[in-house]
């Protein structure tokens, strides 16, 4: 992940592993004991209906809002 433009770069390709972008994302969290990274890229997509439009599935957004208001009820 050395990169030569910069001091690190993301070299997965199109459909990168999982692991590789965990292990990216992790030189920017710092010291936080827990984070996360949620790969849904791969169903987040449909395709396009007939008319051509990009479909978006919304897949990981009802996990990550129920994710956010569990900790902000621990916060509270």
């Amino acid at each position: 992940m050395k990169g030569s433009q910069a001091d690190l770069r993301n070299s997965a390709q199109r459909w990168g592993g999982a692991s590789t972008a965990a292990a990216f994302l992790s030189q920017f969290v710092g010291d936080l004991p827990r984070w996360a990274h949620l790969d849904i890229a791969g169903v987040a997509d449909v395709g396009r209906d007939q008319k051509g439009h990009p479909g978006a599935t919304g897949f990981g957004v009802a996990l990550a809002v129920a994710w956010i208001r569990r900790l902000a009820a621990r916060a509270a």
